[in-house]
């Protein structure tokens, strides 16, 4: 009788765990809120148009719920930048990051800030759209240049272990 209560309190436990996980893993995948949010983590590849002969810039961009924004890319003098999102409409938000430019000694020269509108795509589930950016020094505020461009991004998906 005892090992029967034993192995029926072990079933019932490892019903709720599978409960547990499988709500779980239906928040992770619900994450993108139908598009009405950009929340979560992307791969990032943002192409110049102006000026044109600057490669393609490929990095992480990470949307926080609260409305806080990450990135890193590609640039070797840039480090990691800071920003906010807004939801300005249907799929679509508005972003501002900043973040500092350093020196070949390693010390902060610059700083830069990126503005940009993006649209989430609903077949996909891509965010695409426009940038401005624009670049500062750091000791006076005095602008130093900037451009435009396209920025497209692809969101990283849970993937299960092999």
């Amino acid at each position: 009788m005892f090992a029967k209560k034993v192995s029926m309190t072990l079933i019932a436990g490892t019903a709720v765990v599978l409960l547990l996980l499988t709500g779980l893993q239906s928040k992770v995948g619900a994450q993108d809120q139908g598009g009405q949010s950009p929340a979560g983590a992307w791969i990032t590849t943002a192409t110049s148009q102006n000026p044109p002969d600057v490669p393609p810039i490929r990095g992480y961009t990470t949307f926080t719920q609260d409305g806080s924004v990450l990135a890193s890319d590609d640039w070797l003098a840039d480090g990691l930048g800071h920003g906010s999102w807004v939801r300005t409409g249907n799929r679509q938000f508005a972003v501002t990051i900043q973040g500092l430019f350093f020196g070949p000694d390693g010390t902060a020269v610059a700083r830069g800030k990126n503005r940009a509108t993006l649209t989430s795509d609903p077949s996909s589930g891509e965010l695409s759209g426009r940038y401005v950016f624009e670049s500062f020094d750091l000791a006076t505020g005095a602008p130093l240049g900037g451009g435009t461009g396209t920025v497209r991004m692809t969101r990283i998906r849970v993937e299960p272990m092999p």
